[in-house]
């Protein structure tokens, strides 16, 4: 939090202001991922930051859901995060789309 509270001064003079951001958590318990992701999605619309809000991420590390290779064990996370990882390229696509029309 404090490197946002430092990058959104001065006021009116983000400079998150118009960027691209998703926010992803991992926590050994059930939910304390999404209590911190939550006060996060509070905050950063106030920095005028372009916040990919759906899906959200929210997992419970726990024994065994990374292997010795590093692969990640729930079959079914990798293709969530693949579709992922494809809404927030699209994001990072429709905010420089817009740069881009604001400079012409």
């Amino acid at each position: 939090m404090n490197a946002l509270a430092w990058g959104g001064r001065p006021w009116g003079q983000y400079s998150w202001a118009n960027k691209p951001a998703a926010i992803v958590g991992t926590s050994p318990g059930s939910i304390g991922s999404s209590v911190a992701q939550s006060q996060l999605r509070s905050n950063l619309p106030d920095l005028e930051m372009m916040l990919l809000v759906q899906p959200e991420v929210y997992r419970q590390t726990s024994p065994g859901l990374v292997d010795d290779s590093f692969e990640v064990t729930d079959a079914e996370m990798p293709r969530f995060l693949d579709d992922w990882a494809r809404r927030f390229k699209d994001l990072i696509g429709r905010v420089q789309t817009m740069h881009a029309r604001r400079m012409q």
